[in-house]
């Protein structure tokens, strides 16, 4: 009205009540490459025009999104490896008081075992490496995520989940953010392998005595299998048909082991057998050492028997003339001895 002009201006209307606290901020830790959807609450806290508003973390910003219910997310950014300060700003001006975000490498990979299992699926893999410390997952096959479980900081494991056909398939860590850290390897998927059978299911502690497995699916094994008895690896794995294996046993203490096939470093054992390992037979003296050749002479034979209770002992007189031994002790055995010819025969036990 006395001649002067004035000017409208029009200003953004941004609402921040006083200096506002982050809570529920989840998750507080992510990878160092980013990319980690980060939710959060305000108390208090009332955001107007969103687009002005932005997550700091560290010195990086990233924009914010109000979701339902009051809960607002942001991506964090990539990071160097350590915590950093978050908070929000308002056009480069602070409104919350500080929280903290850790950046973690992540897990790394450097082998890991079995590297082969059934199509079934609850092969347990164990992943060697190093920076195991928050939660892990497996995924197989580029689509499928299992949980894992930390051993410790160097080592995790997972159970492979069940696949639909026989291959390769790739392997990767999912470490903090989901973020996937290849193992450097595949895991092959085989139909199985099925063993039901194996015999003799005893012998010598010394070793080298032959065993029979008796099975199915034995294309498993193409690769590095072995035979297992107990803890001990034993040898000369070979294939008699499509359904037997033969393996040597290796020395091993007395007593009752597993006995399974090992490839890859998995392995599956005979089917609710064990095997027996019985002390190596000495032989110390035979008395009477001479006999009619018709037969019928009790031999006793002195030494140290400390045999299994499934043992059975048998005298060679000959390559062709076994005799079942009478098993009184610990000491000492009696056979009988067969109709031969005259002459000096060698007595063998087996």
């Amino acid at each position: 009205s006395d001649g002067s002009h004035f000017v409208r201006s029009s200003v953004a209307s941004v609402s921040v009540v006083g200096l506002a606290r982050v809570v529920d901020l989840s998750p507080t830790v992510g990878h160092v490459s980013g990319g980690q959807l980060v939710t959060f609450r305000g108390d208090p806290l009332t955001l107007g025009d969103v687009s002005l508003i932005r997550c700091v973390f560290g010195s990086v910003e990233s924009p914010v999104t109000i979701e339902r219910s009051g809960v607002h997310s942001c991506v964090a950014p990539g990071g160097k490896e350590g915590r950093v300060e978050f908070h929000l700003s308002v056009s480069g001006s602070r409104t919350t008081l500080a929280s903290w975000f850790d950046y973690v490498a992540g897990p790394s990979v450097s082998s890991f075992l079995p590297s082969v299992g059934a199509l079934s699926g609850a092969t347990v893999v164990t992943l060697t490496g190093s920076g195991f410390i928050h939660d892990v997952a497996c995924r197989f096959g580029g689509s499928v995520r299992v949980p894992g479980r930390v051993l410790s900081s160097t080592s995790a494991a997972c159970a492979s989940p069940v696949w639909e056909t026989s291959g390769l398939v790739s392997l990767e860590v999912l470490g903090v953010g989901g973020v996937g850290v290849p193992t450097g390897g595949s895991f092959q998927y085989v139909v199985g392998l099925v063993l039901s059978d194996m015999y003799p299911s005893h012998g010598s502690s010394a070793g080298g005595d032959r065993v029979t497995l008796v099975g199915s699916d034995f294309d498993a094994l193409e690769g590095g299998a072995v035979c297992v008895f107990g803890e001990r690896v034993g040898g000369g794995l070979a294939s008699l048909s499509s359904t037997a294996l033969e393996c040597v046993t290796p020395s091993h203490e007395s007593g009752n082991v597993s006995v399974g096939i090992r490839v890859r470093g998995w392995q599956v054992d005979v089917d609710m057998k064990r095997f027996e390992f019985v002390s190596s037979i000495s032989i110390f003296s035979v008395l009477p050492s001479y006999g009619p050749f018709v037969g019928g002479t009790a031999i006793s034979i002195y030494g140290s028997f400390h045999l299994g209770h499934n043992s059975s002992i048998f005298c060679s007189f000959a390559p062709s003339q076994l005799v079942r031994a009478i098993h009184a002790d610990s000491r000492y055995f009696i056979c009988i001895s067969p109709p031969h010819a005259l002459g000096i025969v060698d007595v063998e036990v087996l």
